[in-house]
């Protein structure tokens, strides 16, 4: 029985994946020590770093970083009428 397995990525193809990711975000993305891969927001404040496993978790916590940052829309409140009760 002959078993397949993937083969190892590459420095290339994970910059080709990272770079893709930054297009596709716009954040700033790289390689940390023992491959842990992250990614920052510019110009941010308070700045906002993610970090993953993989480049497609790391995209995946970009969207999620962002979900949770966005802004909320605030339904309004109707006015008080004085005299009313």
């Amino acid at each position: 029985m002959k078993r397949h397995s993937a083969r190892p990525a590459t420095s290339g193809d994970l910059a080709g994946e990272l770079a893709e990711v930054e297009k596709a975000t716009g954040w700033h993305t790289w390689i940390g020590v023992a491959g842990i891969f992250y990614a920052r927001l510019a110009r941010s404040s308070p700045p906002r770093v993610v970090r993953a496993k993989s480049p497609a978790d790391l995209k995946a916590a970009i969207a999620e970083d962002v979900h949770q940052h966005r802004p909320h829309r605030r339904t309004p409140t109707p006015p008080i009428r004085s005299g009313s009760v």
